[in-house]
């Protein structure tokens, strides 16, 4: 990541403040308000709300409805780890920049890895988990990957080519 990085994360947490420090702007979305209060406590203290356009959306349509304020090619950066995740990683896709990332915390859980050992994988003869993250496999194949594990979850790390 540059200083002029533009990121987005969907599910904000220690993350947040670690991304916004290195960045030159970061939206961050979140379903639990909870959570949202706890991050936005955090982020003030730390002078660093500034930086972070962040979004309370608990309701899981319009969580997913933010990908549409972002224009397609802007994004340098996108995390992957709160709700709906598929519909998120999909429709991001078109939003990151060429060299750009695409994380996806828990990956695991989702797409096929024989070689993950971390427990609860989804391996090639069980597939992925439904239809949108079987397109977002499809659309992935051609990006240079980085798959990592700590032998409890996964975290899968494309880049646009």
């Amino acid at each position: 990541m540059k200083p002029t990085d533009v990121g987005v994360e969907f599910g904000s947490g220690r993350s947040t403040a670690w991304f916004a420090a290195r960045l030159a702007s970061l939206c961050s979305i979140e379903s639990n308000a909870l959570w949202y209060e706890r991050v936005k406590k955090e982020l003030t203290q730390s002078g660093l709300i500034a930086k972070v356009d962040y979004r309370l959306c608990e309701d899981h349509l319009d969580y997913v409805k933010q990908i549409e304020t972002f224009q397609n090619e802007t994004i340098d950066f996108c995390l992957v780890d709160g709700a709906v995740r598929d519909q998120c990683a999909l429709h991001m896709l078109q939003k990151i920049k060429r060299g750009g990332l695409l994380v996806i915390d828990n990956v695991n859980w989702f797409l096929p890895n024989d070689s993950t050992r971390s427990p609860d994988s989804r391996r090639t003869a069980t597939g992925c988990t439904n239809q949108i993250w079987e397109e977002v496999w499809q659309q992935l194949k051609n990006w240079r990957k980085i798959w990592t594990s700590n032998g409890i979850s996964d975290t899968g790390i494309w880049f646009k080519p």
